[in-house]
């Protein structure tokens, strides 16, 4: 019997990973753990209707940075939803074969990972739009394309907040 780590992953998440920063230091979490020895990430992004899939590919891509044997990616679409039925059909890159990996992620830049499997090629820019930061109302953060308003979490009877965030983008090159 194995005990390994479990992360639940969601990048950007309203907590660990919810800016630039928060996502290079998720990956370089996950890459101390993970030379420990097999770990178990899971994500709640596997829905379409939300985001045309970019959730689950950037989870994704984060996991396979620091992917090793007997690690595993457990995707589903929210807290509680019906289990797994449909992910896989909605979402072929969890099936399709990856092969031994070619050695560790690099970390091409401040904020971008790349990581090289038999019959796959993944990058990880935790930073596509360094602007989006300066926007501080959901308005002005609407306005920009690739900005994306994150509600924070706030006690009741609060006064909401959010941050106006650069979400990952994740791009697979398969072979």
């Amino acid at each position: 019997m194995y005990v390994v780590p479990f992360r639940q992953y969601n990048i950007p998440s309203k907590d660990f990973g919810k800016d630039a920063i928060g996502c290079v230091s998720a990956i370089e979490n996950v890459a101390i753990e993970s030379a420990r020895g097999p770990t178990f990430i899971c994500c709640n992004d596997a829905n379409k209707t939300a985001d045309g899939g970019a959730g689950l590919n950037v989870s994704l891509a984060a996991y396979l940075m620091n992917a090793n044997d007997d690690s595993y990616f457990g995707p589903g679409s929210h807290w509680a939803n019906d289990g797994w039925d449909g992910v896989f059909e909605a979402f072929p890159q969890l099936t399709r074969p990856l092969g031994p990996p070619k050695g560790t992620f690099r970390k091409t830049s401040e904020f971008t990972f790349y990581r090289q499997f038999e019959h796959l090629d993944v990058a990880l820019d935790c930073h596509p739009d360094p602007g989006c930061a300066g926007h501080k109302t959901e308005i002005a953060c609407g306005r920009e394309q690739d900005c994306e308003w994150m509600k924070q979490w706030t006690p009741v009877g609060s006064a909401a907040k959010g941050v106006c965030t650069d979400p990952p983008v994740a791009k697979f090159s398969w072979r």
